[in-house]
């Protein structure tokens, strides 16, 4: 999978994340970063504010990863992130 299909899908994704109400009223997902494995590409996103508030604090997972074969997605939790980090792809 090509960088450029990992963020097609992670678009769509985030997307539809925002529109099942799960996010409180005023923020919109962001793609922050995108990172690739071996075996999958990493996915970081932020809240984006849609009117000047508070920020969202909260203690979700860090982001998700979407498996270059199989095009899915899984979040993931800090921990797994920590372990991934040993598997990047070499320059």
């Amino acid at each position: 999978m090509i960088r450029e299909e990992a963020i097609r899908i992670t678009l769509l994704y985030l997307t539809e994340k925002d529109n099942d109400g799960t996010v409180i009223l005023d923020y919109q997902r962001m793609l922050a970063s995108l990172t690739e494995y071996a075996t999958c590409w990493y996915v970081d996103f932020h809240y984006k504010r849609a009117r000047r508030q508070p920020p969202h604090l909260s203690g979700e997972a860090p982001g998700f990863i979407i498996d270059k074969k199989s095009q899915r997605i899984r979040v993931i939790s800090w921990q797994e992130l920590y372990e991934l980090n040993f598997d990047l792809l070499p320059f």
